[in-house]
């Protein structure tokens, strides 16, 4: 975890971050990584504002273990979890270029399927 100012502005409060590693399929240390973080956010820091949850754009599946750690989260803060998180899409370009590819894509990779794409698998 690091805590500095936001924006690196002194007048503005502090914030701190927690970044995990990415999920994948290494299911021993993907455990130890979550059991590290619940006892950061236990013992540690104790308040959580907002979460990120960061996916490459261009992924349109969500993992196993990703599924694993949400539900984590979800039985650690209940579902107002939701209230408090921000879905990242990452290497999200908006030049002409990156908007035809995504949308020559099947599915087409908007902001509305994957809004449709998170709301069917959380619910699976």
């Amino acid at each position: 975890a690091d805590t500095g100012y936001w924006l690196g502005d002194r007048d503005k409060g502090r914030v701190t971050v927690i970044d995990t590693p990415g999920f994948g399929n290494k299911l021993v240390e993907e455990e130890d990584t979550i059991e590290k973080l619940v006892t950061t956010l236990k013992e540690e820091i104790k308040y959580v504002d907002v979460f990120v949850i960061a996916f490459k754009q261009n992924d349109n599946r969500m993992t196993d273990s990703l599924r694993s750690m949400i539900s984590l989260f979800e039985k650690m803060f209940g579902h107002k979890f939701w209230d408090n998180v921000i879905l990242e899409a990452t290497h999200w370009n908006h030049g002409n270029q990156a908007n035809r590819v995504r949308q020559d894509k099947i599915p087409k990779l908007t902001e509305e399927f994957w809004t449709r794409e998170w709301n069917r698998k959380l619910r699976e």
